[in-house]
């Protein structure tokens, strides 16, 4: 067997191991720290079940975890975290994955909390599946933050950027029909309080992955 073909088999054989791994199985291989101390069997009840109780709940406190999408397909997962008790707290755990060209694959997961149109981007980690084994990418990828000014034509006076950050918020989602994921500008708290929208340029950005690369585009607008 020339070492050529022995090359090329091992390539195969590292992309197999890598597709065979469903989003779903990625999810439970994630450290439990990240992914608000739920134990991989908590997990495993979620995606089995399609929600789960934690044994700590109380009745002034009740939290539930609920499947929202399990898309094999698109190689991508939604839980939601809200409260059955009253408050109107809620966190959204998003999972995709994308194959890498050099095997593998890039493993996101994105953490979103907040109340109603609220929230923040908690958590924006990037792993990398090779050999049987996830773990962090020492590769960024992507910016953990995108800044209010990308959004915004660069002669926006200085009064109207201090209002645009303190009514609107940002962060990634992960769900698509193809291989990219957004970077959305929630802008909505501005149309409601009259703001000159003017100087908006947009609220969205997408990021489409090519097998070795997130390329970024242009923000556009986006309903």
């Amino acid at each position: 067997m020339t070492r050529k073909l022995i090359l090329g088999l091992g390539l195969l054989l590292l992309t197999i191991s890598g597709k065979g791994q469903s989003i779903s199985d990625l999810f439970l291989q994630l450290p439990d720290t990240i992914v608000d101390n739920l134990t991989a069997k908590e997990r495993a009840k979620i995606i089995t079940n399609k929600s789960c109780h934690l044994s700590g709940n109380s009745k002034e406190e009740k939290v539930v975890y609920t499947l929202e999408e399990n898309d094999s397909a698109k190689d991508f997962l939604r839980i939601e975290m809200t409260f059955e008790s009253g408050q109107d707290g809620y966190e959204t755990f998003e999972l995709r994955s994308f194959d890498m060209q050099s095997g593998g694959k890039l493993v996101i997961y994105s953490n979103i909390g907040g109340v109603h149109d609220d929230y923040n981007q908690n958590k924006l980690i990037v792993f990398e599946y090779k050999n049987g084994k996830l773990q962090p990418s020492k590769t960024s990828y992507l910016p953990k933050e995108i800044g209010i000014k990308d959004f915004i034509k660069p002669n926006t006076p200085a009064l109207l950027i201090k209002k645009y950050k303190q009514n609107s918020c940002s962060a990634y989602s992960l769900r698509s029909e193809g291989d990219d994921i957004t970077y959305s500008l929630n802008d909505n708290n501005l149309y409601d309080n009259e703001f000159n929208s003017s100087y908006i340029r947009g609220n969205s950005i997408k990021f489409i992955w090519n097998g070795k690369k997130f390329e970024r585009k242009k923000v556009t607008k986006e309903e």
